[in-house]
């Protein structure tokens, strides 16, 4: 195999290649003044930039200012001479102009890229130049004006080739059919045009090939190869994606073939045409590891989580020491979760999926035996969902050990107890949690005597008992201190007034609102729930459990659940809903980051029956939340 396209430098400025992006965005909908603001601001920071040139010129020309194109269109070829494209476009523009001769000498220049095209061709010919230029078939580009070249060529920024992107790898296939016309040799061309290419110098392996290619090796695959992989060197993309499917039309069991055709068309957006190549690529050489690995990332792109997963597979098969192996485990475990990147991009996972724990152990099968910190923090979620607890607490305990500060960490810890079915040390940890990020609408909790208590005990004494309740990942925010509210929504016993309920009904109820105070929040829930339907019709009755489940919800951080059950209570009554569930609901939307819904509710909660002091805290959280919610916006416009 050999590589021919090499290390592309596309390392300019981010800020000038945002500017000649916004300028492009700006020319395709037709605002040419302000694009080309943009790529003179671009030229400013870099004058050598040739694509900031180029697209300066294409616009000049379209808004009437030919001598601004034809400087612009100068300065991008003395930047960077085998620029197609814009010799192209000069050529066009000069010969609009009446400047035949040297129109003639930049249509020549531009049929290098340009094999055999019409304009190019009559423009060399009017101005004198030779006009045998070969014929081939690598191009149909129209350059019939510079915004006819502007919709197929002109303003496309080439994506820089990285490893997920075409390598070159141009198999030597053998075929029995090597065209041997007129005693020339069309190995040692192809050879001869690829040591070219990779020497950097791609628009002479195309003048090499070009007078040959119509007939003498309009058979030679090998040929074909080298000049698409000249041309996409060049960045011609579409150029070369015709290239690489005549030479696969030739000889179509080349799998770097295949696999540089899929990059290509991942280039120019068309994943999946890109997923069919790389298929093809594996499905010929399943050890063909670039290949293997393109296919995973660009299903995951698509948003096919099982082909990915499939795809990981074969990749390290082939190679098991291969270095995405630990990113590959940490994608299985955030799968396994139901949380992160991968969640957040596909949000309904297929039900063929493994479940979390064989995830889980495909994921420590991958990770290395190492002390390195983001190891032993995959192998603890690992074991976290393995159920395996006296592995994962020692490895979170082991991990504080170490910077008991770590917010991180100590989620972590909290889920695995969690897990475990100490839900008494988890919420141990969540408080501890609490006071390291911030809190809303109450004080830090002092538990770091607790913490130290916790982290001397042996693993063995964590409860290995499963416990149904899902822990919700958000830990940024406190919890609001419900104990006020609470007493003002449901803390007073009901005694049975009522012939439409039997006293056991009632007694559930009362059980619910003892074991909160108990702190005993799942089991408070599942007395609520067992008490509820025999209020059916009993509207005050009914408020008072929904809003009881809201709370105990709230406790257990499950708070999408407890914000539907507030909204249940609320929905039976409007007018009779309390300042306190307003207070309540208004907190848990802080917690999941919904800080407009909270606001809202933290303002509507003051008139409804809320105390000085209960007043002063929501005034409070209303201001707590709009800087929350100011932060979140930061966050999501630096993400975007």
């Amino acid at each position: 195999q050999e590589d021919l396209w090499g290390d592309i430098d596309h390392e300019a400025s981010d800020t000038v290649e945002l500017l000649i992006q916004e300028g492009e965005d700006l020319g395709h909908v037709g605002r040419h003044k302000e694009a080309l603001l943009k790529f003179n601001q671009a030229i400013a920071m870099d004058p050598s930039d040739h694509m900031a040139w180029f697209n300066r010129g294409v616009v000049s020309e379209t808004i009437g200012d030919p001598e601004d194109a034809r400087k612009a269109f100068t300065i991008c070829l003395q930047n960077t001479p085998e620029h197609g494209p814009a010799a192209a476009n000069l050529a066009v523009l000069l010969d609009r102009l009446g400047e035949a001769e040297e129109a003639a000498k930049w249509a020549v220049h531009a049929i290098a890229s340009f094999p055999a095209h019409p304009l190019l061709s009559e423009i060399a010919r009017k101005g004198g130049a030779p006009t045998a230029v070969a014929t081939t078939a690598v191009a149909e580009t129209t350059v019939g004006s510079a915004q006819a070249e502007q919709e197929q060529i002109v303003g496309q920024t080439p994506e820089p080739v990285d490893a997920s992107e075409p390598d070159h790898e141009l198999q030597q296939s053998p075929t029995d059919e090597m065209a041997e016309v007129a005693d020339i040799d069309l190995e040692a061309l192809a050879e001869q045009a690829a040591n070219l290419v990779r020497e950097g110098n791609a628009e002479s392996a195309i003048e090499l090939l070009r007078p040959h290619l119509p007939e003498a090796a309009a058979e030679h695959a090998r040929c074909w190869r080298v000049a698409a992989g000249a041309l996409a060197r060049l960045n011609l993309n579409q150029n070369a994606i015709e290239s690489f499917s005549y030479a696969l039309d030739l000889e179509n069991e080349d799998s770097p073939s295949w696999f540089n055709l899929g990059s290509l068309h991942k280039r120019d957006g068309n994943l999946e045409a890109a997923v069919t190549c790389f298929e093809t690529a594996v499905g010929l050489n399943p050890a063909y590891v670039k290949a293997a690995q393109a296919l995973a990332v660009t299903k995951l792109d698509l948003g096919d989580v099982e082909g990915s997963i499939n795809a990981y597979r074969l990749m390290f098969e082939a190679d098991p020491d291969h270095p995405d192996k630990i990113q590959y485990a940490e994608m299985l475990l955030e799968i396994g979760e139901g949380e992160g990147r991968v969640i957040e991009l596909v949000p309904t996972l297929p039900p063929t999926l493994p479940e979390g724990p064989e995830l889980a152990a495909e994921a420590l099968a991958l990770l290395p035996d190492s002390d390195e910190r983001t190891i032993q923090i995959l192998r603890a979620r690992a074991h976290t969902l393995r159920s395996e607890h006296v592995e994962s607490v020692t490895l979170w305990r082991g991990l504080l050990e170490s910077d008991r500060e770590d917010i991180e960490m100590w989620v972590g810890l909290a889920k695995a107890l969690e897990a475990a079915g100490d839900a008494e040390t988890a919420r141990k940890c969540r408080d501890k949690i609490r006071t390291l990020g911030g809190v809303v609408g109450a004080q830090p909790i002092e538990v770091d005597a607790q913490m130290n208590k916790l982290l001397s005990t042996p693993p063995e004494a964590v409860q290995k008992e499963p416990v149904e309740s899902v822990p919700d990942p958000v830990v940024d925010l406190a919890k609001a201190a419900l104990d006020a509210q609470q007493a003002a929504s449901s803390d007073v016993p009901i005694s049975v007034d009522s012939t439409s309920v039997a006293n056991q009904d009632v007694e559930w109820y009362n059980r619910g609102i003892g074991l909160m105070g108990d702190k005993k929040y799942k089991e408070s829930l599942s007395c609520f729930k067992r008490a509820l339907p025999a209020f059916a019709h009993d509207d005050e009755m009914a408020i008072r459990i929904l809003n009881g489940m809201g709370n105990a919800l709230y406790f257990l951080e499950q708070y999408a659940e407890c914000i539907e059950s507030y909204h249940q209570a609320m929905a039976i009554n409007p007018a009779a809903v309390s300042g306190a569930t307003l207070y309540n609901m208004g907190t848990a939307y802080a917690e999941v980051e919904r800080y407009d819904d909270a606001i809202k509710c933290f303002e509507q909660a003051g008139p409804r029956g809320l105390d000085k002091e209960q007043q002063k805290m929501a005034k409070e959280q209303i201001s707590r939340c709009g800087k929350l919610r100011k932060q979140l916006r930061a966050r999501l416009k630096a993400a975007a």
